[in-house]
């Protein structure tokens, strides 16, 4: 994962200082065959950083409470939040850990181009525009809507899993009452939208392996004060607080999703040592390892990528 940290809750001016924030870039990984990507994803607390990414984004959340940022837009949620947010459009949903409840969402991603361009789907396409600026589902369109998800997240195949999102994106597309969240439309990428993106594309393929700052500057032809002032620039924080939350995010899904010592989660998560890994998965999750993945198993929790 690409983490930021969240948009700062008080001050004097909120709203402002969250804007003044640089949105992470993501790269969301999908299977290579999957024209969606399904995130069941259970937590100790919404964490994950202001982002933004080209796939459109449906969040459903399940379990918990805190702030949405969206935009423009700051406001609270709570469990059953429903959101549609456009391709491009910077975003996070974030809250305090509560002692002994995990928050829970369901997250749905694709391109729009999943949609195609066929006069019957013009509709979605009118409604993804629309999301651009976030739409946050009500009533019993959300609850309709819900409904598809539930059946998306339990579907057996590719086809039908298309098939239940392109039902819950029809039916938020004929609704009127879906609420508008930010006045703002996603900015348009900067020169150097392409430069950035390769240097993700690289930390995400090789978070797990040593990589330093001053490989990196060589790789991408920077001398290492160059890639230093670039990269706070582009993604919001230093190169090296940056890699080691990515490298938590990966170790997560390892404690979960494999019966793998922690030992050789530290290695695989690129930290190498115990230690290492213990103490920046405690800054970044507030919890240990070993304490992650055994409140995960008293829940019979798994926390996949469902692409497959």
């Amino acid at each position: 994962m690409r983490i930021l940290p969240a948009p700062p809750a008080s001050g004097k001016n909120p709203r402002a200082r969250h804007r003044e924030r640089p949105a992470v870039r993501e790269i969301v990984e999908v299977g290579s065959r999957s024209a969606i990507t399904l995130h069941d994803c259970h937590d100790p607390r919404f964490w994950y950083p202001w982002h933004f990414h080209p796939e459109v984004e449906v969040k459903w959340v399940l379990a918990g409470r805190g702030t949405r940022y969206l935009g423009d837009s700051i406001a609270p949620f709570e469990p059953g939040d429903l959101c549609i947010v456009g391709a491009g459009t910077s975003h996070c949903w974030n809250s305090a850990p509560v002692r002994g409840q995990w928050v829970h969402a369901r997250v749905v991603q694709f391109l729009p181009d999943v949609v195609g361009g066929s006069a019957e789907l013009e509709s979605i396409t009118a409604l993804l525009e629309r999301a651009k600026r976030g739409l946050c589902l009500r009533g019993a369109t959300r609850d309709a809507v819900a409904t598809e998800l539930d059946r998306l997240f339990s579907a057996s195949s590719r086809a039908r899993r298309l098939g239940h999102l392109l039902t819950a994106l029809a039916i938020a597309a004929e609704a009127n009452d879906n609420q508008v969240l930010s006045q703002d439309l996603p900015a348009e990428p900067h020169a150097t939208h392409s430069l950035a993106w390769r240097v993700l594309d690289c930390l995400t393929v090789h978070s797990g392996t040593p990589l330093t700052a001053t490989g990196m500057a060589k790789r991408f032809g920077f001398s290492p004060a160059g890639f230093s002032r670039f990269f706070t620039r582009e993604f919001g924080k230093p190169f090296i607080r940056y890699l080691a939350e990515m490298r938590v995010g990966r170790a997560s899904h390892l404690l979960i999703e494999r019966e793998t010592r922690i030992a050789d989660i530290a290695r695989q998560s690129g930290f190498g040592t115990v230690a290492g890994l213990n103490r920046h998965f405690r800054s970044v999750k507030g919890t240990t390892p070993t304490a992650y993945r055994r409140l995960a198993r008293q829940m019979g929790r798994r926390l996949p990528s469902v692409n497959g």
